[in-house]
């Protein structure tokens, strides 16, 4: 299994940062064009916010994911049949939480974030980054958007694995 680690995340930051304005919308069309049917998801997702804002950092978040992705060498192009999948599986996860004490929905959280933990804090610290800026703390939105964000980092790292002989 291929880690997503912080240098790799910070670096994929730096390339956002560091690119050009005008060179912007290249560097998401390539984003983009790599894996498309997860840009369709996460799209599909992001129709449901009503301020420019929360898509805006969506988008953000995709990309440095999908960049930090790459930058590790994992470049295997997600099929709407592996979100399906990936989707269905979290379904099943979400459903037998009723129930659980504190301590075992602890140990639950340790679990699920287990395959890219470096790049789940990193999530988890730019949505709470974000209430904290717009000073708008929605916890349904957020937790609904980390399970996106999760989504995509597990079906990409599912994925690669898979696909990649001696991966698994």
């Amino acid at each position: 299994m291929t880690f997503i680690d912080e240098q790799t995340i910070n670096s994929a930051i730096e390339k956002l940062h560091s690119t050009p304005q005008d060179d912007l919308p290249e560097l998401f069309t390539g984003i983009g064009d790599s894996q498309p049917a997860l840009l369709g998801y996460l799209m599909d997702y992001s129709d449901t916010f009503d301020d420019m804002d929360s898509k805006n950092s969506l988008i953000y978040m995709f990309a440095i994911i999908v960049l930090s992705f790459e930058m590790r060498g994992i470049t295997v192009p997600v099929t709407p049949e592996e979100i399906e999948a990936e989707q269905e599986k979290q379904m099943n996860d979400l459903a037998g939480l009723e129930g659980k004490t504190d301590a075992e929905l602890e140990e639950l959280v340790h679990a699920i974030t287990f395959s890219q933990p470096v790049l789940f804090d990193f999530i988890k610290d730019q949505l709470l980054s974000q209430a904290e800026e717009t000073g708008v703390e929605d916890e349904q939105k957020m937790a609904s958007t980390f399970a996106v964000l999760k989504l995509v980092v597990d079906v990409m790292t599912n994925t690669f694995n898979s696909r990649v002989p001696g991966m698994n």
